[in-house]
């Protein structure tokens, strides 16, 4: 379809064409047994988002501010009665980053993050995603949460947000 003098084309992603190229990195570790640890933490808490996915942790903590390393599962479809797709369980694992990895105390700090980019070199084929995420703070209330992305066969890309920190009023 001509735009002017100009041929105009659609990009679109080819399925099913496979290059010869390198995989990215291996998963940090399998995905854990479950412990109960997320249950005493902001994940386990009133916060519907918290309970709606299975957390595994590798390293760090929910109750601890520091960096993470978390699988993750959607226990629940994002619309009742439609099958949730592979990217958007992953998308909604990766809007966890900074929860995961946080920088501050939850129970006195917001650390909202008012955006998030995914970046992907391959589409994610299964249940369980994995997140290697770490936050550090600016001054003047800024931050960055940076996460590599894994499924059970590898890496599939990253995910970054960049938050809004405050402390929270009384």
């Amino acid at each position: 379809m001509p735009v002017g003098e100009r041929p105009l084309r659609r990009p679109r992603v080819r399925q099913g064409e496979r290059l010869a190229h390198p995989r990215g990195r291996q998963p940090p570790a399998p995905v854990p047994p479950r412990s109960e640890e997320h249950a005493r933490s902001w994940l386990g808490s009133g916060f519907g988002y918290g309970r709606a996915l299975d957390w595994r942790f590798v390293t760090g903590s929910p109750l601890t501010p520091g960096p993470a390393t978390v699988w993750g599962r959607l226990g629940m479809p994002l619309v009742e009665g439609e099958e949730i797709t592979p990217l958007e369980r992953l998308a909604v694992f990766a809007d966890s980053g900074n929860g995961v990895s946080l920088a501050v105390d939850f129970a006195t700090h917001l650390f909202v993050n008012v955006d998030l980019t995914i970046s992907l070199f391959r589409s994610p084929g299964t249940e369980w995603i994995c997140m290697e995420a770490a936050t550090v703070l600016g001054p003047a209330g800024r931050g960055l949460t940076r996460s590599t992305l894994y499924d059970e066969n590898g890496e599939v890309g990253t995910a970054t947000q960049t938050l809004f920190v405050a402390p929270r009023r009384p």
